[in-house]
């Protein structure tokens, strides 16, 4: 069994379309990237690529290729060991790695199976990380798999704006070339930019600021189960453009009730109606776990 890599792939739009298109069209496969995406040079000579790409908007690389495997093992079993042989390759620790199948809400359209993983890279830099989708597509007597790698530095993302650059790659993949994938990834929002970036608006971080002063004393296990639910919030794979509606709301609130008390939980959740989408819960999310680490008492403290 050895793959073929094959190149191929195009950027389509311009370097101030802030979400393009990169298309393989001998095979049907299309992803939509956000950041002001550019094609550059590899880094280095290994692992291969047939397209990178830097994101003009934020320290972020990601690199895609194209292998045609001739096999006749299941794709569901030859994306799981494709993937788990190129992260081995990769990681600082091949025996933490855990890869997890894609399932039907992620795995790009028109794929028969996907697996991913994500690790801390071999090298100098701790704080290196790689993210991998392997997806796989059967066209006997060969199996297309599609690697698609992001690289990233953990202090350079919030756990909150890498779950939506994550989800937003993630839910714009096609293997159908009848249905190329949209590139609308960023809903309106009054809370957070429609970017990779992340940035709270003024007025989001003004009740940030807020919530940070009226917050009062926060216990550290109280710190730890906000943190754990927060981050749960937010580390879902749904889209940005998902629409929450009030019944999200109810729920995220008894949910924060149930974690802290009530002098916190109302604090937090006051604003919790300006939730409009999936990209607004991560903004609110994110507000509120910045509004906990810099909270008034801290402060004193210090």
């Amino acid at each position: 069994m050895k793959p073929h890599l094959t190149g191929g792939f195009e950027l389509r739009g311009t370097d101030a379309h802030e979400t393009r298109l990169l298309v393989h069209p001998a095979f049907g496969y299309a992803i939509a990237v956000p950041g002001h995406a550019r094609l550059v040079a590899p880094t280095a000579e290994l692992p291969r690529y047939g397209a990178v790409l830097a994101l003009a908007d934020g320290p972020i690389e990601i690199g895609l290729r194209m292998d045609e495997v001739p096999t006749a093992i299941a794709p569901d079993a030859i994306a799981a060991a494709l993937a788990l042989a190129y992260a081995r390759s990769r990681a600082l620790d091949p025996d933490a790695i855990k890869g997890s199948a894609l399932d039907g809400r992620v795995l790009a359209r028109g794929a028969d199976a996907g697996t991913r993983a994500t690790y801390v890279l071999r090298g100098e830099d701790p704080q290196a990380m790689e993210f991998l989708a392997l997806t796989t597509k059967a066209a006997a007597p060969i199996v297309h798999a599609l690697h698609l790698t992001v690289r990233y530095r953990r202090t350079d993302l919030t756990p909150f704006a890498w779950a939506s650059l994550r989800s937003a790659l993630l839910n714009h993949q096609s293997w159908d070339p009848e249905r190329l994938p949209s590139t609308t990834l960023w809903p309106a929002s009054t809370m957070v930019a429609g970017s990779v970036s992340f940035e709270l608006s003024a007025a989001a971080t003004a009740e940030a600021r807020a919530k940070a002063a009226d917050i009062g004393t926060v216990t550290p296990e109280e710190v730890g189960r906000l943190a754990d639910l927060l981050l749960g919030f937010a580390g879902t794979d749904d889209a940005p453009t998902m629409p929450m509606h009030a019944f999200v709301h109810e729920l995220t609130s008894r949910q924060v009730a149930a974690a802290v008390p009530p002098r916190i939980a109302e604090v937090l959740v006051r604003n919790i109606a300006d939730v409009a989408s999936m990209h607004d819960l991560r903004a609110w999310s994110w507000q509120c776990f910045w509004a906990v680490g810099n909270r008034a008492e801290l402060a004193k403290i210090n």
